[in-house]
């Protein structure tokens, strides 16, 4: 898994990952983990992969390369509204989603995945 933030966050120009959680809850779309108002989520974050029993030391050996490479070279990526998603799956892997789609999505198609 990779995690980020927003360079507009870390400059202490506010959160704007957070915001759009936020602004995604007033449309009625809840994020998993934060539902309350107290609850932050200003990250942004990617899984790589899944592992099939790898062994603890080559789980830590490749962890630790992608640590040292992204320190050596950090990465910026420009991320705006139509990079963003909206996935609705039954697993953790995402796999297979029942719906994804860019913002807007049309309110019939939300509230049914509601219900």
């Amino acid at each position: 898994m990779l995690i980020g933030w927003a360079a507009a966050a870390l400059a202490g120009d506010g959160r704007p990952v957070d915001r759009l959680r936020r602004d995604m809850n007033a449309a009625g779309v809840l994020h998993k983990y934060h539902r309350s108002e107290a609850d932050v989520d200003d990250d942004l974050y990617l899984v790589l992969g899944h592992h099939d029993g790898a062994p603890t030391w080559a789980l830590e050996r490749a962890a630790a390369a992608v640590r040292g490479r992204l320190a050596a070279d950090p990465v910026e990526l420009p991320i705006g509204l139509a990079d963003v998603s909206i996935v609705a799956a039954d697993s953790h892997t995402l796999a297979p989603p029942v719906f994804t789609g860019g913002i807007p999505v049309n309110a019939a198609t939300l509230l049914g995945l509601m219900g």
